[in-house]
Formats: C-alpha cells, sequence, structure tokens
C-alpha cells in the first residue's frame, strides 16, 4: 500500500514471476535443476504450490531416492505431521526463499512499514514459517541489514483475499464517481 493524503493506494504487481536470486550451493543447483525444465525461472517456480513440488523432486532427485509425494498438500502434510525429512527440507527451502524475496520486494518498494504475505501456503504452515530461517533470510541484506531489520513481516489469514480487495475497490471506485458527481 501507499499512502497517498488521507487514503492509501494499492500497488498491483506481478512480484512471482521476478528472477529467482539463489544464494546458496543448493539454490544454485536448485536454478540449474529448473532451468533444465523450464526457458526462465521465475520465483513463482519455487514460492508455490507447484514449486513446493518442484523443490521437493529435486531434492529426491539429488539424493537418488524415489518421490513418495506428488503433491503439494502431501508434501507438506508429510514435513508437518508425518516430519519426512525430504519434505522438511522442501518446505524449508522454500521458507528461505520466500525470506529472501520478500526482503528483496521490501528494499525494491521501501517497504518500511511491513511485507504482508497472502495467499494459501503461508498461513497453513505459521508454526513452521516462525520456527524456520524465514527471518535470518530476510534480514541478511549485508550493509542494508539495518534497513530491513525493523521491518515487520505479517501473513495474512484472510481467505479469498483477491476477491475482497477487489470488492473494496469497486466500493471505493463507486464512492470517487459520486463525490466527482456532487462536486460538479
Amino acid at each position: 500500500l501507499l499512502p497517498v493524503g488521507s487514503e492509501y493506494q494499492v500497488l498491483d504487481g506481478e512480484g512471482g514471476h521476478i528472477d529467482f536470486a539463489p544464494i546458496t550451493t543448493l539454490e544454485v543447483a536448485l536454478l540449474k535443476h529448473l532451468q533444465n525444465r523450464y526457458p526462465r525461472v521465475s520465483v513463482e517456480r519455487i514460492l508455490s504450490g507447484e514449486g513446493i513440488i518442484n523443490i521437493y523432486g529435486f531434492l529426491c532427485e539429488q539424493e537418488k531416492t524415489d518421490r513418495k509425494f506428488e503433491s503439494a498438500k502431501d508434501i507438506s502434510q508429510a514435513a508437518l505431521i508425518e516430519n519426512n525429512e525430504f519434505a522438511r527440507r522442501a518446505l524449508s527451502i522454500f521458507c528461505e526463499v520466500l525470506g529472501s524475496t520478500a526482503s528483496n520486494l521490501a528494499l525494491i518498494t521501501g517497504a518500511k512499514g511491513g511485507v504482508y504475505i497472502a495467499g494459501g501456503i503461508a498461513p497453513r504452515m505459521l508454526d513452521f514459517l516462525s520456527s524456520s530461517q524465514f527471518r535470518q533470510r530476510f534480514e541478511d541484506k549485508g550493509r542494508f541489514k539495518t534497513y530491513v531489520e525493523n521491518i515487520p513481516v505479517r501473513v495474512i489469514k484472510k481467505t479469498h483475499l483477491g476477491l475482497f480487495g477487489a470488492q473494496q475497490k469497486v466500493k471505493l471506485n463507486a464512492l470517487h464517481q459520486q463525490d466527482n458527481r456532487n462536486n460538479k
């Protein structure tokens, strides 16, 4: 949100389509693995349900073990409930990349007021996310660590947030049009 006068303007964007910027040696290997499958590797190839499947498959391939799970839901359940090693590692990498990416976006936009994570995955794994390396990776910005370390991060639990936002935008536009008619 961008403050404009006494109101806020939503900055629309397609942040999931920015390039994946690996940090660790393992993430570089993940990038190379995904480059063999896709002509371009956006961060969405990692930070989505499909991304969890991509990470898990990569880890199984690295360790030359059979995949036990095929869906993001099954992988997440195996990580969170069954304590499956490969599934937990997949979610850990997901959280680490999410931390780095969220921080990058905060730096790009100057989001000192906070970063808000929406979507269906993060709310389902709040405990895992909070105990992961997410925050460390969020703050791991070298000389800009002091810039990002005070930026709060929140996970939005509201479902169907996009529809709610669209509804609010329609209401605001109607009020704005009515104000314009009244001021003529």
